[in-house]
Parts: structure tokens; C-alpha cells; sequence
């Protein structure tokens, strides 16, 4: 199976290189010729969770040649209507696109390629290029995972080949649902990381700003229910499967009083948090229901320590004998 990496940024360069590593035939194609030079004088040359430095294969579009049986697109969703006619010339006749992408990218593909020419999938990891032929994957080991699926209709033999070639790297869980899966990781995208991106990075930024913790909330509930009208179920990304209606609801109760308890928390907290995405939403999502016992167990604590023990009366019109007034 020959297979290419198309748009080798920082997940397609440590895919590309965990891909080769395990002994695929696997191109990385790239539009940056300093680094597409870089890959092929040097090697990926990966660090954080992995050490590596991987001989790989690297061109540019225009470079490219032959058929492929798999094409792992990683471009920026804006980037596809360009790219799409590259991805038909060199897609083999019974071969497949996977959109690893944010956004929902399966429609427009489908309507080049074919329904059933294409997959998609969520990829849970992260990671960040720091140079030219350089990447460092950061997330950690539990959230090395894929989800794909398919196209509505379309035969889910035809995730095989896929599946087959992520999970060379990590595990890649087939999905039912692929659109309401889109959603669900755009919904975290749009309320989280978006704002979190113009605040300069740092998720935890949101919640410390009022204004920023009241639009993250109008874009959780906007996406939901402009999901709702579409007719979307909304797909777990990670972790447990909780109705729609119930995130919402949870989501709804938040006020500065649920805000100010997360904070403190997290002021308290002295474990290195790995996600904090991950971290955010779920202190948010049960922090209506955590915090009346977390007070009142701090409460408890500070009464049997003495921190709360009370205090002699002071009257303050009294005053001790041979105390001036």
C-alpha cells in the first residue's frame, strides 16, 4: 500500500515519521520547500513524547507522482479546494482520502471525489513544529488515539486500509457517526480553543476573563443549537458519552461563583496538567455539581483544624481596666 501524508505540518510530520518509522511506504508532501529539503536531507526529526530522528521521503505538491492508495490529508480545511485537484489526480482509482482536519471537510471532498473515496477522522493528540524538519509531539500517552468513519451510505469496509495504517502509530476507533463526531469536536474547537488562540494560547485564559467566559459560553450554546437544527447528535471525542441536553444544562447553571471555584482548584491543584483542555471541560461540565461539597468539606476541615474556632465576643463599647478611652 502506497500511502501519502498530505500537508506535513506538525501532526502530518510526526505521522509521517511514526508511519515511516514502522516501515510504510509513506510520502510527506509539504508546500514548504525549506522544510520538504529539510525532511529529506535529514529526517523527521521528532522530540517531547518521542525521540526520533526518522529518513523519510518529502515533496511538494507539484513534485508528486504516481497513485496512492491512502491520503492522510492534514491541511488546513481553507486549503482543500485547492488541493482537491492534486488529491484526484494522484488518488488511486479504489483508494481513499482521510480529512484529519478541524471543520467538517467530508461534504466538499465528497462532491470532487466521491462519496465513498472518502474518510475522516479526529485526531486527540497534539503536537508543534519548531523547525524546519522539526517537530515535538506533546500530549500524553493516554491521548495518542484516532477516531474515523465514514460517509452516510457509504460501505465501512472501506475504513479498513485507514484504520490498517494509523494504527501503526496508536490506536484508530471506528465511529458510527462520523458528521456528529465533526461537530463535537468543533464545538470544543469554537467555545475553547478559538477564543483561547486570540488570548495567546492558553485555555485557562478564558475563564479568568469575564467577557471571554461569557462568549466561549454564547458559542457553546450557539453550536449546539445550530447542531440541533441540522439535525446532529453530538459524538463523545473523548471520554464518556452524556447526552446533549444534559452538557447543555450543566453548561447553562455556570455563573462567576462555579468560574471562581474552578480557579481555585486549579490554584490548588499541584499535579502538572497535560490537557488542559481535557481538564477544563471537565471540572466545568461537573462543577455545578461539585461545588456545594467542596466548600463544605472545606468548611468541616477549617472548623476541626481550629482555622474556625470561635471567637471571644468583642463589645466594642467595653474596654479593659486601666485602658484609656
Amino acid at each position: 500500500m502506497r500511502a501519502a501524508v498530505y500537508g506535513a505540518g506538525a501532526l502530518g510530520t510526526v505521522l509521517g515519521a511514526a508511519l515511516t518509522r514502522s516501515g510504510a511506504d509513506v510520502e510527506l508532501v509539504s508546500r514548504d520547500q525549506e522544510h520538504v529539503d529539510a525532511l529529506n536531507r535529514s529526517g523527521a526529526r521528532i522530540t517531547g513524547l518521542r525521540e526520533w530522528t526518522v529518513p523519510v521521503k518529502a515533496c511538494t505538491p507539484q513534485q508528486m507522482s504516481g497513485r496512492y492508495d491512502v491520503i492522510l490529508l492534514l491541511t488546513k480545511q481553507m486549503a482543500n479546494t485547492a488541493a482537491l485537484p492534486r488529491l484526484a489526480e494522484h488518488l488511486a482509482p479504489d483508494g481513499i482520502v482521510c480529512a484529519l482536519q478541524n471543520g467538517i471537510p467530508e461534504p466538499e471532498l465528497a462532491a470532487a471525489l466521491g462519496a465513498d473515496r472518502v474518510a475522516g477522522g479526529v485526531v486527540t493528540w497534539n503536537a508543534v513544529r519548531i523547525g524546519a524538519g522539526q517537530a515535538r509531539l506533546s500530549p500524553p500517552e493516554s491521548s495518542l488515539h484516532f477516531k474515523i468513519g465514514s460517509l452516510p451510505g457509504t460501505d465501512l469496509r472501506r475504513l479498513d486500509p485507514v484504520k490498517a495504517l494509523l494504527e501503526r502509530f496508536c490506536p484508530a476507533e471506528p465511529v458510527e457517526d462520523l458528521l456528529g463526531l465533526r461537530w463535537s469536536k468543533l464545538l470544543i474547537n469554537a467555545a475553547l480553543s478559538c477564543p483561547a488562540s486570540i488570548l495567546g494560547g492558553k485555555c485557562g485564559a478564558v475563564l479568568e476573563n469575564a467577557r471571554w467566559r461569557r462568549i466561549a459560553l454564547y458559542l457553546l450554546r450557539e453550536c449546539i443549537a445550530v447542531g440541533h437544527a441540522a439535525g446532529v447528535k453530538f459524538e463523545p471525542v473523548q471520554g464518556y458519552d452524556y447526552p446533549a441536553e444534559l452538557v447543555k444544562s450543566k453548561f447553562m447553571k455556570l455563573d462567576s461563583e462555579h468560574i471562581r471555584f474552578v480557579l481555585d482548584c486549579m490554584r490548588e491543584n499541584t499535579t502538572k496538567i497535560r490537557n488542559i483542555k481535557q481538564y477544563l471541560r471537565a471540572v466545568l461540565f461537573n462543577a455545578p455539581s461539585t461545588i456545594g461539597n467542596y466548600y463544605t468539606s472545606l468548611v468541616a476541615h477549617d472548623m476541626a483544624s481550629g482555622a474556625l474556632a470561635p471567637q471571644e465576643p468583642h463589645d466594642p463599647y467595653s474596654f479593659k481596666p486601666g485602658e484609656s478611652l
